[in-house]
């Protein structure tokens, strides 16, 4: 399950950390524009970053990137840049999973299983 949040401290100096790369995968994690990405990064210090990571399609390969291979792709790519990087682990209700594994199944068209839980949502979500 992807937590809603990871907290990243930010060095006061990059030196032989690829700013850019940084600034690639803040966007991968949080679906915020360039600019606010790189003003994120260039503040030094431990900040708390809501995750908004979703599945999408590979360039290269056409492939579906499910959000959970996307979200821990881009917090090794951050630790091996050498960031300290600690992923806040949330408790989520059944409904929320519910949630995340029918858009997952949309994504996927996968539409008996679409089918199938979505009156378990109505129900209780």
């Amino acid at each position: 399950m992807i937590p809603k949040s990871i907290t990243v401290n930010f060095p006061n100096d990059y030196g032989q950390i690829n700013k850019i790369a940084v600034i690639k995968t803040l966007r991968t994690l949080t679906n915020l524009g360039l600019k606010d990405a790189k003003d994120l990064s260039e503040v030094p210090g431990v900040h708390k970053i809501a995750i908004q990571c979703e599945a999408r399609e590979d360039y290269a390969t056409g492939l579906l990137v499910s959000a959970q291979e996307r979200f821990d792709g881009a917090v090794r790519d951050l630790r091996v840049m050498g960031l300290l990087v600690e992923v806040n682990q949330h408790r989520t209700s059944a409904v929320d999973s519910l949630r995340a594994l029918t858009s997952e199944a949309v994504l996927r068209e996968d539409y008996e299983l679409v089918e199938a839980l979505l009156p378990i949502l109505k129900k209780f979500g």
